[in-house]
């Protein structure tokens, strides 16, 4: 075979190869866009997967068939209208692209909650776009476990509760029969750091229209100034604290279920007068320095007992109980006897 027959059978089979390319790409279905979630430890700061999805994850409430892990969504129930939003994994957070893909399968990721519709809100029957102004969106920013023994303010006692709430009011007959809820929560754990990211996750994802939570004073400081920005209320049954009275100008979307410490200390300045009382000695926990946790809440509260009394002679002692010894205790006693009944 001559030179020139070569170079003529090497054009056809470039000119085949080129064919079927164009072919394959011209029989691709449009608008299937790949958009890459890269999740990275906080804890670690490496990137521990990257993978093609959509802009968030939905889980809805739907349990499996006899406990299997099925990545599938179920036929959905036109009278559901409450989706629980969780991170993926942990305490992974998201970095996502600027737009969504549209019809790709659900990725499996062994969740023991049924997989809905990821990314755009209005894909799915159940959830309805909230341009006609129809769906509302809670954030839940919690601990998952307690910072104190006694406290039960964590994820695992308040979602089931606000779960339950939400199918109430949007069940037909209710307050809110023609709203879809969506439930996206966080943990906090009751830092300041892990809190905030919590709250810009789910800012990010989609604007919430309501923070439930955070309890911890250190949390809540830096996520009311940014919900006070966002023009978002959040309700807490935390923030005792004499700061957030001031509502101007960082607390302005903020409301407080409970008591606060300065109205305690109006009452124990009320106290002090009726009984005549000058001199008083106070003995609370406080965490050693070291720790880098702040003040206890025994601390703000004696902090705000201070200033609404005044001038009054005041002693105190403090001791970490959760390292404090008996010895520990009857020395402090013993200290502070001589200065006060």
């Amino acid at each position: 075979m001559s030179a020139r027959a070569n170079d003529d059978w090497g054009r056809a089979v470039v000119r085949c190869c080129v064919t079927l390319l164009l072919y394959v790409l011209a029989s691709s279905v449009p608008g299937h866009e790949r958009t890459s979630l890269v999740y990275g430890s906080i804890d670690s700061g490496t990137v521990a997967a990257q993978l093609a999805t959509r802009n968030s994850t939905n889980y809805h409430l739907l349990s499996s068939d006899n406990g299997s892990n099925s990545s599938q969504p179920s036929d959905p129930s036109p009278l559901a209208a409450v989706t629980v939003t969780a991170p993926r994994d942990g305490n992974h957070f998201v970095n996502r692209s600027s737009r969504d893909a549209v019809g790709e399968a659900p990725y499996d990721d062994g969740c023991d909650h049924v997989r809905a519709n990821t990314g755009v809100v209005n894909q799915h029957p159940r959830i309805a776009d909230d341009t006609q102004g129809n769906y509302v969106k809670f954030a839940i920013l919690l601990p998952k476990k307690p910072s104190k023994n006694r406290d039960i303010r964590i994820l695992s006692t308040v979602l089931p509760v606000i779960e339950m709430a939400t199918r109430v009011v949007t069940a037909p007959g209710g307050l809110l029969q023609n709203l879809r809820i969506e439930i996206d929560y966080r943990d906090t754990q009751c830092s300041s750091t892990y809190g905030a990211l919590g709250a810009f996750d789910i800012f990010l994802k989609r604007k919430p229209d309501v923070f439930f939570g955070p309890i911890c004073d250190y949390v809540i400081a830096p996520i009311a100034r940014y919900s006070s920005v966002w023009g978002i209320p959040l309700i807490t049954s935390g923030g005792l604290t004499e700061a957030f009275t001031l509502k101007a100008p960082h607390y302005r979307t903020l409301t407080r279920m409970m008591g606060n410490y300065h109205a305690f200390g109006l009452m124990m300045r009320e106290i002090h007068r009726h009984y005549n009382w000058t001199i008083q000695a106070y003995l609370y926990h406080e965490f050693d320095e070291k720790s880098g946790r702040g003040f206890t809440d025994c601390s703000m509260a004696i902090t705000s007992i201070n200033r609404a009394i005044g001038g009054n002679e005041t002693s105190s002692g403090t001791f970490d109980e959760e390292t404090a010894k008996y010895a520990d205790y009857l020395r402090l006693l013993r200290n502070i006897k001589k200065r006060a009944r």
